[in-house]
């Protein structure tokens, strides 16, 4: 196992790295967590003591659109401040005309930029635009054609108009070019480059295993790779899109697919257009061959496109589209206010997905099969790159510095629709989830403002508290202004600033011109200022007087945060058979006592954030007893979860918490069984198994008889392996069954072994490593190729476990399999360390055991291998092999 830590450690180092470039880890910060626990930073009654909460597998594949991971932020903040003022506008671009053709062999883009500019204020002679690394063939003036004098320098174009223009004048420029999306950052030094703006997958064919794609990733300024423009978010405009391709793909771009036309040449030409403008950031194209399902919401076309392979779940993969489109519109009060929605899965995507306008792209891991969409369904990220296309394409943030704009709302989001269609409970596990996200970096990397104009690099803005902090904020504004006052001030706000750039500001003064209140000290600290609060808070009862004093402290750094958050409270009092009373105030100052007279009698327990809506660490001194009535009368998610947290023996509430309505709960429950327990609960375990609604109950239960019983259990994990849908459950059933009675656990094994689904695999790969027979090993070998990212610590642990307990001849087959993998340039570069890795392994088995010339030859491999790896970040960590 050690080995294997050491080789997480780097794969951490690794995949931090190159997340740097790679924006593939969102929101809790989202990132797919596999074994990896994930924590809630929650009320306590020590600041000292934080309980630790690990969430389901729900959260552990979670992925946004375009999260940035930075690393270094420390060195950064040293740096003198920038203030990260908007681009000014010198001109307007009003309009794109896009003609794009492809080289595939050369990774090329073949296009004609037709580019209608006019003045935006002051006259003009000449235009600069965005392009980087072009070939520019000829710039003319059209209509007539006319060459216009230009400069390149490999990142803009300045072009000479040749006369003067005023404002309302409009400019017509035709840019003959070719652009080298994947040459642009050869000489860099970033290890994935992920900033190209267009990238082509597979282009050769060679990986039988991938299929042949084009597709584009904007955000934040990288569609300037592709084609020339002002690739700045407060500029926006209109756009037609001409795209050829060969006649057995299907294309992909904003607005509507007006013609497609069968070219002499065996191509095809897709014209694409939106009327609509939009900031230069969200054009999108993408070239491959999909399945395409579609249905129409209220006259607006749905667009659905998956790999062939998963064609009978592409409607289920984005299954609650139709119902998200008509809850948003109608709690916004506004039509969704585009042509149409499509949503495509692409591979090998830099982001988590992408809302671009019309035309959502997504990576790979939301392509799931309809067992799989049993325990992860999208919902989270369908509904979050919906609402972009109010918060975010309707309105644009006008700069990064304002990026929660975009990213706070598409959060929040996703908390409205687990409200609207789940309920509140899972809702409120939710914004736990959000909490730990900012949290965890806000203690991390730093705290800095929600809208922050000294930002390092426009990347750094993609973080958790653009997206989490921005979304939980909002969250305290509605409940401070109530609902109505909320989605109306929304209203206002989209109706005021549609099709334009915004500022914070004008989402303040939305709010206050529909409340009729100055929110100024609201925005001031949650959206301008740093950090969140931390309340101590100590509750004191006075038997004689009926009167309850309630001493609150904050205690957060008063140099890094503001010393004091104003802040409305709703104090919540239980009393006995779950009455409520709530007692509002508001602290404006460091320490501040509240007093709450005339009760008739002593509440239960006490609840200092009443409707689990603070954005903050608060700290309660309270007595096991209070805790485990706050579990009894609270009917909150957030309540209940801290009283679990905080109550030491649960013997008390067992019953009841083993009934809770949320799985959630109900999973605790079953976690917190005590082993000296176990016995008396292995009846209701045995129905939780196989008839709990939710799979993540089924799951912990049966966790819980594997970890206590033995071989008892052989027949249930039989009727689990040949009834269970969950693959998580499944998964889970094998592998105890594989220690047990491993012939059986084979047997079932067999049956899953053409499944496509990468959620089995390495329950799989478990099984068949404890058979310890050879003819599993191709089955290692075939899937190995297919296996995540995230996969690959359990996978290869396995690999080497069943690979060492084989004859000879099985290391010589592994040995030449995973040389040619290692040295495959075009393979993933985490399978291939840790195919290195396992070199190594089976040199030092051949070496115990004498192969000398095993050894030998597993040493020139590891040599090849190291003179040939290109890429800098395994250069560096092979030039430590021996």
């Amino acid at each position: 196992m050690a080995d294997f830590l050491e080789t997480l450690y780097y794969l951490c180092t690794l995949l931090s790295k190159y997340a740097t470039s790679f924006r593939m880890v969102k929101k809790s910060i989202k990132v797919i967590l596999t074994g990896i626990t994930i924590v809630i930073y929650l009320s306590c009654a020590s600041k000292k003591d934080l309980p630790l909460t690990e969430i389901d597998n729900d959260f552990r594949e979670e992925m946004l659109d375009t999260l940035y991971v930075t690393d270094d932020e420390n060195q950064r903040d040293t740096l003198p401040k920038i203030y990260r003022a908007s681009a000014t506008m010198f001109y307007d671009l009003l309009h794109t005309k896009l003609d794009l053709r492809f080289d595939w062999e050369k990774q090329l883009v073949l296009g004609k930029a037709t580019l209608t500019v006019a003045p935006y204020f002051y006259p003009i002679q000449t235009v600069r635009f965005d392009a980087v690394n072009f070939e520019i063939n000829n710039v003319v003036l059209l209509p007539a054609n006319i060459p216009l004098e230009y400069s390149y320098d490999g990142n803009y174009i300045d072009i000479k108009l040749g006369a003067t223009y005023k404002k309302g004048e409009k400019i017509n420029i035709l840019i003959d070019y070719k652009a080298k999306p994947e040459e642009s950052f050869k000489d860099s030094d970033e290890p994935i480059q992920s900033d190209k703006g267009l990238f082509f997958i597979n282009p050769s064919g060679k990986d039988k295993n991938k299929p042949k794609q084009i597709w584009t990733q904007g955000e934040t300024e990288f569609n300037k790779n592709w084609f020339p423009t002002f690739d700045k978010p407060n500029e926006r405009c209109s756009q037609e899109m001409y795209i050829t391709v060969e006649d057995n793909f299907k294309t992909l771009s904003n607005g509507k697919l007006i013609s497609s036309i069968k070219n002499a040449d065996g191509t095809r030409t897709d014209y694409w257009s939106q009327v609509s403008p939009h900031a230069p950031y969200l054009f999108m194209l993408a070239v491959g061959e999909f399945y395409e399902e579609t249905e129409v919401w209220n006259q607006v076309p749905l667009h659905y496109f998956v790999e062939k392979g998963f064609k009978k779940s592409a409607k289920k993969i984005f299954n609650n589209t139709p119902e998200m489109l008509t809850f948003f519109t109608q709690k916004l009060n506004y039509p969704y206010p585009w042509d149409k929605y499509a949503q495509v899965v692409v591979r090998d995507f830099v982001s988590g997905a992408m809302e671009n306008t019309g035309a959502v792209v997504f990576g790979e891991f939301v392509q799931k099969t309809d067992k799989e969409l049993i325990d992860n369904d999208n919902d989270y990220i369908v509904a979050h790159e919906l609402m972009h296309h109010w918060f975010g394409n309707l309105v644009t943030c006008e700069d990064w510095s304002n990026l929660t704009l975009n990213e706070g709302f598409a959060n929040y989001a996703e908390y409205l629709w687990f409200e609207h269609k789940y309920g509140r409970e899972r809702a409120d596990y939710h914004r736990l989830t959000e909490m730990n996200g900012y949290f965890s970096q806000a203690y991390s990397t730093g705290a800095h403002p929600l809208v922050h104009y000294y930002y390092g690099n426009k990347d750094d803005m993609f973080d958790a508290h653009s997206y989490n902090k921005g979304g939980l904020v909002l969250h305290m504004l509605r409940n401070f202004i109530g609902d109505e006052a909320f989605f109306v001030s929304l209203n206002k706000y989209l109706m005021d600033n549609a099709f334009s750039a915004v500022e914070v500001d004008e989402l303040r003064m939305a709010f206050e011109d529909v409340t009729g209140q100055d929110l100024s000290w609201f925005f001031n600290q949650w959206y301008l200022s740093s950090g969140h609060p931390t309340f101590d808070v100590k509750y004191i009862y006075s038997e004689d007087e009926k009167n309850l004093v309630i001493q609150v402290k904050q205690t957060q750094d008063s140099v890094t945060y503001l010393p004091v958050f104003q802040m409305p409270l709703n104090i919540a009092t239980y009393y006995e058979g779950g009455k409520v009373e709530f007692h509002s105030f508001f602290m404006d100052k460091r320490e501040q006592n509240f007093l709450i007279t005339k009760l008739k009698t002593k509440p239960k327990t006490i609840i200092f954030d009443g409707n689990n809506d603070i954005l903050g660490l608060i700290n309660e001194e309270k007595s096991q007893e209070e805790y485990i009535e706050q579990y009894k009368t609270s009917p909150l998610f957030g309540d209940k979860v801290i009283a679990l947290s905080n109550i030491v023996e649960k013997k008390e509430i067992m019953a009841e918490l083993l009934k809770e309505k949320f799985y959630y709960l109900r999973a605790m429950g079953v976690e917190s069984i005590p082993a000296e327990n176990y016995e008396s609960y292995i009846s209701q375990l045995q129905d939780m198994v196989f008839f709990d609604p939710h799979s993540q109950v089924r799951a912990s239960a049966l966790q819980v008889m594997l970890t206590n019983g033995e071989e008892e259990l052989v027949p249930l994990l039989k009727r689990i392996a040949e009834s269970e849908q969950s693959y998580n459950v499944l998964g889970l059933a094998l592998e105890g069954l594989s220690f047990y009675d491993v012939e059986a656990a084979e047997k079932y094994a067999e049956s899953y072994k053409n499944d496509e689904s990468s959620y089995l695999v390495n329950s799989l790969v478990t099984v068949f490593a404890n058979t310890k027979k050879e003819k599993h090993l191709d089955f290692f070998h075939n899937r190995l190729q297919k296996v995540s990212m995230y996969q690959l610590f359990d996978f290869f642990e396995n690999y080497q476990n069943f690979l060492k307990e084989l004859p000879v001849t099985a290391w010589e087959k592994g040995t030449e399999f995973l040389k040619v993998m290692a040295k495959d340039p075009d393979e993933d570069v985490y399978k291939k360390y840790f195919c290195m890795n396992t070199l190594i392994k089976i040199k030092e088995w051949a070496k115990e055991k004498s192969l000398m010339k095993l050894y030998d030859d597993i040493s020139r491999s590891i040599n090849e291998i190291k003179m040939e790896e290109k890429d800098p970040l395994l250069q560096i960590r092979y030039s430590e092999i021996e």
